[in-house]
C-alpha cells in the first residue's frame, strides 16, 4: 500500500482499537479524487454530500464535500505498524 493508504489504515485501527471510536468519518472535498479513492478503496462507505460546505476565503467560491464512514475495522487490510 502507498504511504497515504498505510497512514489511513494505521489511524483507523488506532482510533477503533485504542480510542474506542464507534464511527469514523472522512470528509473529502469534491475534486480531491485521490482522497476519495483512498476512502473508497479502504472500505469507507459513502454517506452523503454536504453541498457548499467549504469556502475558499480568497475567491469566495464554495465547494461540496463528500462524507465517507466506517463503523469498524472489519475487512480493513492488515499492515505492520507500531506507535512510539
Amino acid at each position: 500500500f502507498p504511504s497515504h493508504d498505510r497512514a489511513v489504515i494505521a489511524i483507523t485501527f488506532y482510533l477503533f482499537q485504542q480510542q474506542d471510536f464507534l464511527k469514523l468519518d472522512v470528509y473529502c472535498e469534491k475534486g480531491n479524487d485521490r482522497s476519495i479513492q483512498i476512502a473508497q478503496s479502504l472500505g469507507f462507505q459513502f454517506e452523503q454530500v454536504l453541498q457548499q460546505f467549504t469556502m475558499n476565503l480568497t475567491t469566495k467560491n464554495t465547494n461540496d464535500v463528500f462524507v465517507f464512514s466506517r463503523i469498524n475495522v472489519e475487512n480493513l487490510p492488515q499492515i505492520s505498524w507500531s506507535f512510539l
